[in-house]
């Protein structure tokens, strides 16, 4: 079920998921943001398209059929270790996890994202687990041009208030 989604950002998500719809929500959610996720709908494609590729993020759904999140959790640990990936996993669950995020953080991951994703939430989650908050900074010929264009979008009267520092303001 790998289905990749290039975005503008430098991250990589894995969203594991059993049921179609919502893999697509988060698929949605990642994209509009910026960012490329594969998508699996089992413990055991996870862990198969994990040793394959090093992904920044996973996103684990806990009830699934056959390995739950907390069994593949485990085993993705294992994987790590011989792989030396530091990769935060996220718990995604449905409403009624919300009286388990404790036995979730203590079985290892790293927080937990009720279902249906709330859009902010998953934001604070995505700046706080991923590098650069998923997102590609400027190099300095982008940020160069950046500055160019948003100085030239500005009116002309505001710039020619000489106590005003236009470029340090912008940057």
């Amino acid at each position: 079920m790998n289905s990749s989604n290039e975005g503008l950002g430098s991250a990589k998500v894995l969203i594991v998921d059993d049921m179609a719809i919502n893999r697509s929500i988060l698929s949605s959610m990642l994209s509009t943001m910026g960012i490329s996720c594969d998508l699996a709908e089992s413990g055991q494609e996870c862990l198969d398209m994990c040793r394959n590729v090093t992904y920044d993020l996973i996103l684990l759904d806990h009830r699934m059929p056959e390995m739950d999140g907390v069994e593949t959790l485990a085993r993705l640990r294992e994987l790590f270790r011989q792989t030396g990936a530091e990769t935060p996993v996220i718990c995604h669950t449905a409403d009624e996890g919300k009286n388990y995020i404790s036995l979730y953080k203590a079985a290892g991951f790293a927080d937990v994202l009720i279902k249906p994703a709330d859009p902010g939430k998953l934001m604070v989650m995505l700046m706080t687990y991923l590098p650069n908050g998923g997102f590609t900074p400027p190099d300095d010929g982008e940020k160069k041009e950046q500055l160019n264009r948003e100085l030239a979008a500005l009116p002309a009267w505001l710039k020619n208030v000489s106590q005003l520092d236009l470029k340090s303001g912008i940057s």
